[in-house]
C-alpha cells in the first residue's frame, strides 16, 4: 500500500487487564535532557532511539517486600501520566520505530512502524504488513496482501475506537493512538506490552542509564507470563526503548516465548511538514474486513498459486498445540483435505465446527486425513495470532488439531488471499480439487471430491 508521503521501510514483520499499582523502586543519579528550540516545521525535540533495556530475568521473580521510595523518582502512576500528557499535547509527533522480534528463540526479520499524529483525529500508523489511514473523518484499512482493494469506514469517536468497533482489530503499535485519545490506563498498558496475557502488574519504577550514557525514566510491567521494561525520556517523557518477553496464553512453555526490542524516534513539529492523503486509486473499496476476506469469487479464486492437477507445494507447520507436522509425510499414501480458516471472516468461523467434524470421522475411518489451517489470522504478531486462534479453539471445544500458519508463508506460498477455501489433495501432492466455502453444501462438496479422488478422478 503506499501512503504518499510517509512509507515505512518494506520488511517482512511477523507481528500484534487488570492494573495493580504496587512498586519497588531503585534510586539513581538523575540528568535531564533539554528540549531543543526549533523554528515551526522543524522538530521541537527530537530523541534518538537507543538500545533497549533487557531485563535480567525473562519471568518475573518472586515478589519481595517493597523498600523505601525515594522521593525524588516519580512513581509508575506518576511517569505514565506523564508519557500519555506528551503524547496528547504535542501538536505533530512523527515516530519512526524499529522493531526487533523473536519467536521460539528464534530471531525474526525486523521491521519498521510509521505513527503520525496530526491535528485532530488526522493520523497514520503505517507497518511492514498493513496501513491505517484517518482523514476527513474516514478511516482507511489497507493489507499488503490485498493490492486491489482496501476497507473504508466512517470515524466513530476516534480511530482507536473505530478500529475496535468497526474494523475488530487492534492496530500494531497502538499506544501513540491510546494515549492521544484518552483511552483507558488497561488499554494502554495491553497496548505497550504487545498483549502479554496475565494480570498486569507494575512492579519497579527507576532511572537507569542506557548505553549512549542517558539518564532514562524506566516502568517494569510484569505478569505470570512475562515481563517488560519501558525507557522514557524524563524531560520529553516520550518512549524510548522498550523490551517485552512472555509465552502466549496457551503456548508450550519455552517453545513459543515471544520477545521483542523496540526503539522509539518520536520527533514532535508545529505543523505536519506535509499534508496526509490518502490514494483509493482504482482499488475495490469494502466496507469490513471480513467482507474483504469472505469475497471468495471466481476471480479469486482463479488467483491462486496452486491449481488442480498440479503438485502441492510441500511445507512444515505446527499446530496450535506446538506438534510439529510434515505435510509431504501426510499425503504421502492418503488423501488430505486443507482447510484455511481466519477468525476475520465468518464464514470461516461458521463452517470450522462441520469441518472439524468431518476430520473426526476421517480419523475414524482412516480413509482420508482432514487438517484445518489457522491462517490470516487477526493480531499483531506471531503470539497474539497463536493466542486468538488457540482461544477460539478451546473455547469451543473443538477434539482433534490445527495446523498454525505462525507468519501466514504458507497462505502466501499457496496464494491463500481469502477464506474459507478448500483444497484436497491426492496422495502423491496433486492437488485434485478446490473450493470455496462460499459455495453451497461446502461439506458435501468436500465428501464429493474426497470420493472422486478415491477413486482415482
Amino acid at each position: 500500500m503506499e501512503s504518499l508521503m510517509y512509507r515505512c521501510l518494506v520488511i517482512p514483520l511477523v507481528f500484534s487487564l487488570a492494573l495493580v499499582s504496587g512498586c519497588s523502586r531503585q534510586e539513581e543519579e538523575t540528568t535531564s535532557v533539554p528540549a531543543n528550540d526549533a523554528p515551526a516545521g522543524q522538530p521541537a525535540s527530537a530523541v534518538t532511539p537507543s538500545a533497549p533495556e533487557t531485563p535480567a530475568a525473562t519471568t518475573p521473580p518472586a515478589k519481595a517486600a517493597a523498600p523505601e521510595t525515594p522521593t525524588n523518582i516519580a512513581t509508575p502512576d506518576q511517569m505514565m501520566q506523564a508519557m500519555v500528557k506528551a503524547y496528547r499535547d504535542a501538536p505533530v509527533l512523527i515516530d519512526r520505530i524499529t522493531v526487533e522480534q523473536g519467536y521460539a528463540n528464534k530471531p525474526l526479520d525486523p521491521g519498521e512502524i510509521l505513527v503520525i499524529l496530526g491535528p485532530g483525529m488526522d493520523t497514520v500508523i503505517d507497518s511492514p504488513k498493513a496501513c491505517l489511514t484517518s482523514i476527513n473523518g474516514k478511516l482507511y484499512y489497507e493489507l499488503d496482501r490485498f493490492v486491489d482493494r482496501y476497507v473504508v469506514t466512517d470515524l466513530v469517536d476516534d480511530p482507536f475506537k473505530t478500529c475496535e468497533s468497526e474494523l475488530k482489530i487492534i492496530p500494531v503499535m497502538a499506544t501513540h493512538w491510546i494515549a492521544r485519545y484518552g483511552k483507558s490506563p488497561a488499554e494502554l498498558v495491553s497496548s505497550m506490552t504487545f498483549g502479554m496475557p496475565g494480570i498486569l502488574e507494575f512492579t519497579n519504577s527507576r532511572q537507569i542509564v542506557d548505553p549512549q550514557g542517558r539518564t532514562l525514566d524506566q516502568v517494569t510491567i510484569s505478569s505470570a507470563n512475562g515481563l517488560a521494561t519501558f525507557n522514557m525520556d524524563p524531560t520529553t517523557h516520550f518512549l524510548i526503548s522498550a523490551h517485552i518477553e512472555y509465552v502466549p496464553r496457551g503456548a508450550p512453555v519455552r517453545n513459543l516465548r515471544m520477545y521483542y526490542d523496540i526503539s522509539y524516534n518520536p520527533q514532535v513539529y508545529d505543523a505536519l511538514p506535509d499534508p496526509l492523503s490518502f490514494d483509493p486509486d482504482e482499488r475495490r473499496a469494502f466496507e469490513s474486513i471480513s467482507a474483504m476476506f469472505g469475497q471468495a469469487d471466481e476471480e479469486l479464486v482463479s488467483k491462486l498459486r496452486i491449481k488442480e492437477g498440479r503438485p502441492a507445494p510441500a511445507f512444515k507447520a505446527i499446530t496450535l498445540f506446538g506438534q510439529d507436522i510434515d505435510v509431504a509425510e501426510e499425503w504421502a499414501d492418503q488423501i488430505v483435505v486443507f482447510y484455511f480458516w481466519s477468525n476475520r471472516s465468518v464464514d470461516a468461523v461458521s463452517l470450522l465446527s462441520s469441518v472439524v467434524n468431518l476430520a473426526l470421522e476421517a480419523e475414524a475411518s482412516g480413509d482420508f486425513k482432514v487438517w484445518p489451517v489457522a491462517a490470516l489470522m487477526e493480531g499483531q504478531d506471531e503470539g497474539e495470532r497463536h493466542t486468538r486462534a488457540y482461544g477460539h479453539w478451546e473455547e469451543r471445544k473443538y477434539k482433534g488439531e490445527s495446523l498454525f500458519d505462525r507468519d501466514d508463508s504458507i497462505a502466501r506460498r499457496w496464494g491463500v488471499e481469502i477464506v474459507p477455501i478448500a483444497v484436497i489433495v491426492k496422495p502423491g501432492g496433486e492437488v485434485h480439487t478446490i473450493l470455496s466455502g462460499k459455495q453451497d453444501n461446502f461439506i458435501e462438496l468436500i465428501r464429493n471430491a474426497v470420493v472422486e479422488a478415491q477413486a482415482g478422478g
